[in-house]
Protein backbone atom coordinates (compact mmCIF):
# COMPACT_ATOMS: atom_id res chain seq x y z
CA UNK A 1 0.00 0.00 0.00
CA UNK A 2 1.19 3.86 -0.99
CA UNK A 3 1.44 6.15 1.76
CA UNK A 4 -0.71 9.21 1.13
CA UNK A 5 2.06 11.96 0.00
CA UNK A 6 2.28 9.36 -2.69
CA UNK A 7 -0.76 9.24 -3.52
CA UNK A 8 -1.55 13.16 -3.43
CA UNK A 9 1.49 13.24 -5.65
CA UNK A 10 0.40 11.15 -8.13
CA UNK A 11 -3.29 12.24 -7.77
CA UNK A 12 -1.29 15.95 -8.45
CA UNK A 13 0.29 14.90 -11.52
CA UNK A 14 -2.36 12.97 -13.12
CA UNK A 15 -4.54 16.50 -12.72
CA UNK A 16 -2.00 18.71 -14.26
CA UNK A 17 -1.99 16.32 -17.37
CA UNK A 18 -5.32 16.58 -17.99
CA UNK A 19 -5.53 20.18 -17.27
CA UNK A 20 -2.49 20.57 -20.12
CA UNK A 21 -4.76 18.19 -22.53
CA UNK A 22 -7.61 20.48 -22.01
CA UNK A 23 -5.60 23.72 -22.65
CA UNK A 24 -3.88 22.25 -25.79
CA UNK A 25 -7.34 21.46 -27.03
CA UNK A 26 -8.65 24.91 -26.38
CA UNK A 27 -5.85 26.55 -27.99
CA UNK A 28 -6.91 23.83 -31.32
CA UNK A 29 -10.48 24.48 -31.43
CA UNK A 30 -9.37 28.42 -31.80
CA UNK A 31 -6.72 27.70 -34.32
CA UNK A 32 -9.59 26.00 -36.27
CA UNK A 33 -12.41 28.69 -35.93
CA UNK A 34 -9.72 31.32 -36.76
CA UNK A 35 -9.03 29.44 -39.72
CA UNK A 36 -12.57 28.96 -41.02
CA UNK A 37 -13.68 32.43 -40.51
CA UNK A 38 -10.03 33.64 -42.51
CA UNK A 39 -11.18 31.81 -45.51
CA UNK A 40 -12.39 33.48 -48.79
CA UNK A 41 -15.31 33.17 -50.53
CA UNK A 42 -15.73 31.37 -53.77
CA UNK A 43 -18.65 32.53 -56.01
CA UNK A 44 -20.13 28.95 -57.72
CA UNK A 45 -19.90 29.21 -61.65
CA UNK A 46 -16.59 31.67 -61.44
CA UNK A 47 -13.38 29.72 -59.84
CA UNK A 48 -11.52 32.24 -61.08
CA UNK A 49 -13.11 35.22 -59.35
CA UNK A 50 -11.52 36.51 -56.78
CA UNK A 51 -13.35 37.70 -53.83
CA UNK A 52 -12.30 41.65 -52.80
CA UNK A 53 -13.99 43.18 -49.78
CA UNK A 54 -14.82 42.74 -46.28
CA UNK A 55 -17.42 40.79 -43.96
CA UNK A 56 -19.44 43.97 -44.64
CA UNK A 57 -19.55 43.66 -48.55
CA UNK A 58 -17.32 43.73 -51.34
CA UNK A 59 -17.41 42.43 -55.19
CA UNK A 60 -16.28 39.53 -56.81
CA UNK A 61 -13.17 40.58 -59.53
CA UNK A 62 -12.52 38.14 -62.77
CA UNK A 63 -10.18 38.88 -65.38
CA UNK A 64 -11.76 37.14 -67.78
CA UNK A 65 -9.20 37.78 -70.86
CA UNK A 66 -5.86 39.41 -71.04
CA UNK A 67 -4.67 41.34 -74.22
CA UNK A 68 -2.06 43.38 -72.49
CA UNK A 69 -2.43 45.70 -72.20
CA UNK A 70 -5.76 45.71 -72.00
CA UNK A 71 -7.86 43.29 -70.32
CA UNK A 72 -11.53 42.24 -69.63
CA UNK A 73 -12.70 42.54 -66.24
CA UNK A 74 -16.01 41.14 -64.94
CA UNK A 75 -17.23 42.55 -61.36
CA UNK A 76 -19.85 40.56 -59.75
CA UNK A 77 -22.09 40.75 -56.37
CA UNK A 78 -21.88 38.81 -53.32
CA UNK A 79 -24.60 36.72 -55.16
CA UNK A 80 -22.82 36.29 -58.09
CA UNK A 81 -25.41 38.95 -60.65
CA UNK A 82 -22.80 41.31 -62.77
CA UNK A 83 -22.23 44.80 -61.69
CA UNK A 84 -20.12 46.00 -64.10
CA UNK A 85 -17.73 44.06 -67.28
CA UNK A 86 -15.67 46.27 -69.53
CA UNK A 87 -11.94 46.88 -70.92
CA UNK A 88 -8.96 47.86 -68.53
CA UNK A 89 -5.99 49.48 -69.67
CA UNK A 90 -3.17 49.00 -67.71
CA UNK A 91 0.96 48.88 -68.37
CA UNK A 92 3.82 49.00 -66.47
CA UNK A 93 7.45 50.37 -67.13
CA UNK A 94 9.00 46.63 -67.21
CA UNK A 95 6.03 45.22 -68.93
CA UNK A 96 4.72 42.82 -66.41
CA UNK A 97 1.27 41.98 -66.95
CA UNK A 98 -1.70 42.51 -64.62
CA UNK A 99 -2.58 39.71 -62.07
CA UNK A 100 -5.75 39.71 -59.86
CA UNK A 101 -2.39 40.28 -56.89
CA UNK A 102 -2.28 44.05 -58.39
CA UNK A 103 -6.29 44.60 -58.03
CA UNK A 104 -7.52 45.52 -54.26
CA UNK A 105 -10.92 46.78 -55.41
CA UNK A 106 -13.89 48.13 -57.43
CA UNK A 107 -16.53 50.39 -57.06
CA UNK A 108 -18.22 49.86 -60.25
CA UNK A 109 -16.92 53.02 -61.99
CA UNK A 110 -13.01 52.25 -61.59
CA UNK A 111 -10.86 49.38 -60.56
CA UNK A 112 -8.56 50.16 -57.94
CA UNK A 113 -4.98 48.42 -59.01
CA UNK A 114 -1.97 50.73 -57.90
CA UNK A 115 -3.95 54.05 -58.51
CA UNK A 116 -7.81 54.28 -60.48
CA UNK A 117 -8.36 52.92 -63.29
CA UNK A 118 -11.34 53.43 -65.15
CA UNK A 119 -13.54 50.47 -66.83
CA UNK A 120 -14.14 51.07 -70.49
CA UNK A 121 -16.90 50.11 -73.13
CA UNK A 122 -14.05 49.00 -75.91
CA UNK A 123 -10.61 48.57 -75.96
CA UNK A 124 -8.05 51.38 -76.12
CA UNK A 125 -8.78 53.25 -72.55
CA UNK A 126 -6.60 55.32 -70.72
CA UNK A 127 -3.27 53.56 -69.57
CA UNK A 128 -1.81 53.95 -66.27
Amino acid sequence: MMPWPRVWKWLNHLLSLIGALAIIAVVMVAIKLSWSHSKKPVLPGYPDAVWRGAEDGGDFIEITRSMPPDYFIEVRSEGGSLVKEGWVRFATHDGKPLTMNRVSASDGEYLFIDSYVPITASKGGRAQ
